[in-house]
């Protein structure tokens, strides 16, 4: 089965369940809630035959005029039960003479009926209600009984007759236990069915609206699913365009981030084989071309001769280096001897290590570290690789007379150091491709005043090494500015 089958089955049969027990409890609450109605009903019909027996109590003085007197009860019951509107038409009804025949014929019948002759009872579920002498009993105030149905209920309900807060007797009624009448059963039996009808419809709007919901994510899902199948062949550039805010929205919306991440990555990793491959050629091919040009007689064998193809093997043999630092960082395999160490004291130290080279660009360097000692756990190899780096970047790329500004301080146990230079600056889309692997800004950096484009990329991995933060903005000098933060110890 389909995910979107499971789907549609599970909510359609919980719902299913649900309705089947709420109509099963329905009908017992309707019936037990009908039952305590008529029950209510009863009670509050006895208030007249409460009123009349006090009444009768007063001037009689006692309950010896009803007492086993169950024709003058039954009598009393009628007369005080039943509503008036059927008194009154019973009242304003004359009986006719036809009327009067029949009914005499009608007891000439009964006399002359045989004595085997029986009254069939009515059929069974439709039989009359008990008759009220059955129903209602009097009691005294001791709750023995006067008048009435002698059978004890646990369900019947005492209501005690009283005349100026003093009890003078009680009225026991028989609650109803199941309903015998034909009009109520009707009625009960209407209502059942109109909630077991409602039941149904509510089942099959569910079930339309479960097949609506299974059909809208199955969409959804061979949509996602398609787009998977597009990233596994290799087309990146697959996207979803309607992408909502729900949880399936979130999936579309991290697999358009994966596309573009492979994109992004399969390019990448395009350039960086050219650009790799580039690199090595030129300081190959140059030195092919030297030593072809030193045997062919073309060039003789001089000091300066030798000291190019110098130059050369030593490029070459810094980019091979970099690519090697590169390739252990990536593979966590870069190892990081770290102690305690005095930040300003190491920066101190690289710039003065880079001082004649500053000075023969005439570039004006500022360290700004208030004479203060700053420790972070690091190695000092590679945080003098980092800062050298950075400081042969800035002889690099800025320009005669230029101005090197470094500033540390500290704050909120970390210390913070911004590296900035003076112009050229690069644009934001530059900026945020500085520390790709083998990245040139075409317009300063290039083979012969730059390096191989390693030198950022393997900055940003020391500063993150030792679990700092690396980030590249515009300098207010007009060049590139380094922000680097690490944890103070």
């Amino acid at each position: 089965m389909k995910l979107w089958h499971k789907l549609a089955l599970t909510f359609v049969g919980l719902t299913g369940i649900v309705l089947i027990l709420a109509v099963i409890l329905s009908r017992q609450s309707i019936n037990t809630g009908f039952l305590e109605y008529l029950n209510n009903i009863e009670a509050n019909r006895t208030n007249k035959v409460t009123y009349q027996l006090k009444v009768d109590y007063e001037v009689n003085g006692s309950w010896e005029f009803l007492r086993n007197d169950k024709h003058l009860w039954r009598q009393y019951l009628r007369q005080n039960l039943q509503s008036p509107l059927r008194r009154q038409q019973r009242r304003k009804m004359p009986l006719r003479l036809d009327q009067l025949g029949e009914r005499f014929g009608e007891a000439s019948r009964q006399n002359n009926r045989s004595p085997e002759f029986k009254r069939r009872p009515p059929p069974r579920g439709n039989r009359p209600p008990p008759p009220q002498d059955k129903m209602i009993t009097l009691l005294d105030k001791d709750q023995k009984l006067i008048v009435g149905s002698k059978n004890q209920s646990s369900s019947a309900s005492l209501i005690p007759i009283m005349i100026d807060e003093n009890t003078i007797g009680y009225l026991r009624i028989k609650a109803f236990t199941k309903i015998t009448d034909q009009l109520d059963q009707q009625f009960l039996r209407y209502q059942n069915n109109a909630f077991t009808k409602i039941a149904f419809i509510a089942l099959g709007i569910i079930l339309i609206g479960a097949w609506v919901l299974a059909s809208y994510l199955r969409k959804r899902i061979e949509r996602i699913g398609q787009q998977a199948d597009h990233l596994m062949a290799g087309n990146f550039k697959a996207r979803n365009i309607h992408v909502s805010t729900d949880e399936l929205g979130q999936l579309e919306a991290q697999l358009n981030h994966l596309g573009e991440t492979l994109e992004k990555n399969r390019t990448s990793r395009q350039r960086w084989i050219s650009d790799i491959s580039h690199e090595l050629r030129t300081p190959v091919a140059i030195l092919r071309g030297e030593c072809e040009a030193l045997l062919d007689g073309v060039r003789e064998l001089t000091p300066e001769s030798v000291e190019s193809l110098q130059q050369e093997v030593l490029r070459l043999n810094r980019l091979v280096d970099d690519l090697h630092v590169l390739s252990l960082s990536d593979m966590g395999a870069l190892s990081y001897d770290k102690e305690k160490l005095d930040i300003n004291a190491l920066i101190n130290n690289v710039l003065k290590h880079h001082t004649e080279q500053f000075e023969d660009k005439n570039i004006t360097v500022n360290l700004h570290n208030k004479n203060e000692r700053l420790f972070i756990q690091g190695d000092e190899q590679r945080l003098t690789q980092l800062f050298s780096n950075l400081a042969n970047n800035s002889l690099h790329y800025t320009r005669d007379s230029g101005v090197l500004e470094v500033t540390v301080t500290h704050s909120n146990n970390k210390v913070h150091i911004n590296w900035s230079d003076s112009e050229p600056g690069v644009t934001d889309k530059e900026l945020s491709q500085l520390f790709e692997r083998l990245y040139r800004v075409e317009s300063s950096r290039n083979r012969n005043t730059g390096g191989s484009g390693l030198g950022l990329s393997i900055c940003q991995k020391i500063v993150e090494a030792h679990e700092g933060e690396m980030v590249a903005k515009h300098s207010h000098l007009g060049g590139i500015s380094f922000v680097m933060t690490f944890d103070d110890c």
